[in-house]
């Protein structure tokens, strides 16, 4: 028999099929700020979001860089490795993922972005 597939990806790769257990290559190192740093996941569900994470770090830790502007390209880049994905259901769930990224960060990343201004710019 075939092996089961949920999400497009092998069962033995989503134990209890909960993305927050999945770990990624890159282990959880680029998503997530502070407290939530363990329960966000680098590259959920095998979709490659750490690098567009530490793309946004960068941009909020570079002084004087809007909030808007910083959110704004991380969403952009999440939806462009959504966009290189063929399968449609994986495509899906791809910008689902991606749209709860970016909105978690336009919602409550305010705090990450003031301690990431501060740090950079008393450093300059």
């Amino acid at each position: 028999l075939g092996k089961f597939y949920w999400a497009g990806l092998p069962r033995e790769q989503i134990p209890n099929s909960n993305p927050v257990n999945y770990k990624d290559e890159y282990g959880l190192e680029t998503c997530g700020s502070g407290w939530n740093e363990p329960f966000v996941p680098d590259n959920p569900f095998g979709f490659k979001f750490s690098d567009c994470c530490a793309q946004h770090d960068t941009c909020y830790g570079t002084c004087g860089e809007s909030k808007s502007t910083c959110d704004s390209n991380f969403e952009s880049c999440l939806l462009n490795v959504c966009n290189s994905i063929a399968r449609p259901m994986r495509k899906a769930l791809c910008i689902t993922q991606a749209q709860r990224y970016a909105g978690a960060v336009k919602a409550a990343g305010g705090s990450a972005y003031k301690n990431a201004q501060k740090k950079c710019c008393e450093e300059e």
